[in-house]
């Protein structure tokens, strides 16, 4: 384990939340699959105020050796009968492995819940993460592949499956 994760509470400090909405600003180019503007703190401030912190989990991640810089965030909202996961990493963690740690501990926050989620195509690095992680290309629309993650817990028995179906055996 590299990260370390913590939990925004909805007390949190405002300055975990203004890191929070730093961290979304910076990587809107890379992840918005639709057009989205910047929040400003306000505008950062209302939405944290006005969440539902049952169905909104937040987690800023530091690096273990390194624990007084915050490297990342991850959100997973729990929409029913699926979850929806964002996530970003700061530019100059980017390359450290932090992304696959990332995608695995919103797996297990999805409580084994399916997962629904978008990809930018020209994000090859997500999207090489994303397919390795067991997600699936369910429709591409206008540079956007939307995502279906079964969420199956044991990554052991995903991977015996994977290897299964990779050496061509049938039933």
């Amino acid at each position: 384990m590299k990260l370390k994760a913590y939990r925004l509470t909805p007390d949190a400090h405002p300055y975990l939340i203004e890191r929070l909405r730093t961290l979304y600003n910076s990587a809107i180019q890379f992840l918005a699959t639709h057009p989205i503007e910047l929040r400003s703190r306000e505008a950062q401030a209302a939405w944290w105020n006005s969440t539902d912190h049952d169905k909104v989990t937040v987690h800023l991640y530091s690096p273990v050796d390194n624990p007084w810089e915050i490297a990342a965030f991850s959100m997973v909202t729990d929409r029913g009968s699926f979850v929806t996961p964002m996530f970003a990493i700061a530019k100059n963690y980017w390359g450290k492995g932090y992304g696959e740690e990332i995608i695995l501990h919103y797996l297990a926050l999805a409580g084994g819940k399916p997962l629904r989620g978008e990809q930018l195509i020209s994000n090859g690095a997500i999207c090489h993460l994303n397919e390795k992680l067991g997600w699936q290309v369910l429709m591409e629309k206008e540079g956007t592949q939307f995502l279906f993650h079964p969420n199956i817990r044991q990554q052991e028995v995903y991977d015996e499956i994977v290897r299964y179906n990779d050496e061509g055996s049938t039933y």
